[in-house]
C-alpha cells in the first residue's frame, strides 16, 4: 500500500503545472520581501531557518532571474552564520558555566549547550551540568538532613527542659 501511496504523490508532483512569468514574478518579490527583513532577526536558529526558507522557494523558481546565484549566496551565509551562531552561544555558555552559582545557571549553561550539541566540547559541557546538578542535589540533600538533626535536637532540649520544669513543678 506504501508503494501506491508513494507513486500516487510523484504522479502529482509531476502534474505540477510550469510557473507563469507572472507566478515567477510574484514569488520572486514575495521572497524579496522576505531577504529584506532578515536584517532584524538577531535569533541564531530563526535567522538560520529564514534563510533554509529562501534557498527552498528560491530552488522552485529554477534559472527564473538570479535564483540560483542568490541559492548559492544564502548557502554561504548558512554557512557562516553557523560558525559565527555557534562560536557566539559557545562563547556566552562559557561565562555563564564560570559564573554558576544555582541551578538556574546550571539549567541554562545547559539549554546553550543543547543548541549546539555537536560544537567544540559542547557534549563535556553537558556532561559537566549534569554532574553539577548531581554534586547541588547532593549538597541539598545534605543541608535537609542538617536541618532535620537540628530540629531533632531542638525538639529533644525542648522536651528535656519540660520534664525538668515539670518535675521542678512536682517538688
Amino acid at each position: 500500500m506504501d508503494q501506491v501511496i508513494n507513486s500516487e504523490v510523484s504522479v502529482k508532483e509531476e502534474q505540477l503545472p510550469e510557473l507563469t512569468e507572472a507566478q515567477k514574478e510574484k514569488r520572486y518579490g514575495n521572497i524579496e520581501r522576505l531577504r529584506n527583513s532578515t536584517g532584524c532577526i538577531l535569533q541564531y536558529e530563526l535567522r538560520l531557518h529564514v534563510y533554509q526558507t529562501i534557498i527552498k522557494r528560491l530552488k522552485k523558481l529554477g534559472d527564473y532571474k538570479d535564483a540560483p546565484q542568490l541559492i548559492e549566496q544564502y548557502q554561504k551565509m548558512i554557512e557562516e552564520l553557523q560558525v559565527q551562531g555557534q562560536e557566539e552561544i559557545y562563547q556566552g555558555m562559557l561565562q555563564r558555566k564560570a559564573a554558576v552559582k544555582k541551578a538556574d545557571d546550571i539549567q541554562w549553561v545547559l539549554k546553550e549547550a543543547n543548541r549546539i550539541p555537536d560544537y567544540k566540547d559542547s557534549k563535556e559541557v553537558v556532561a559537566w551540568c549534569e554532574a553539577e546538578f548531581a554534586r547541588q542535589e547532593k549538597i541539598e540533600q545534605q543541608k535537609a538532613t542538617i536541618r532535620l538533626i537540628i530540629l531533632f535536637v531542638v525538639i529533644a532540649v525542648i522536651a528535656v527542659l519540660a520534664n525538668m520544669a515539670i518535675s521542678m513543678l512536682g517538688r
